[in-house]
């Protein structure tokens, strides 16, 4: 089915606007982002961590149950978890803007036995960040 075929199955099946919002978090960013997530990690200090299993290429989403994402996820987390760094920026052109930059924020969680894991959180960058 094409978007538009889907997009009328939505409207007559009246769904939410949560799934409204789940195909525009996959169409206007996963789908842009995933595709060359591994070659930026591969570009980037990370790489050998990520060969090394420390940092694997899976993608999790996790959602408070409150929904609310905070800005300094490292603080909310009591400490646990450290920001390390940004994989170097993914340039896109999308939706009329030429280079649109899509960064990662690396951070880092040490396990109960002591070994260091590496995580992503995929954002984009705005004009203003």
């Amino acid at each position: 089915h094409s978007e538009v075929e889907i997009s009328e199955f939505s409207e007559q099946d009246h769904l939410n606007v949560a799934h409204g919002l789940a195909w525009s978090y996959y169409f206007g960013y996963l789908k842009i982002i995933l595709p060359e997530l591994e070659n930026t990690i591969a570009k980037s200090q990370y790489n050998d961590s990520m060969k090394a299993g420390e940092l694997l290429p899976k993608l999790f989403i996790i959602i408070p149950e409150n929904c609310i994402i905070p800005a300094n996820v490292a603080i909310e987390d009591h400490g646990r978890m450290k920001f390390e760094n940004q994989l170097p920026p993914l340039y896109v052109d999308r939706a009329g803007v030429k280079g649109r930059p899509y960064v990662n924020s690396v951070y880092q969680v040490e396990d109960s036995k002591g070994i260091l894991h590496y995580w992503l959180k995929v954002d984009i960058l705005k004009d203003n960040d």
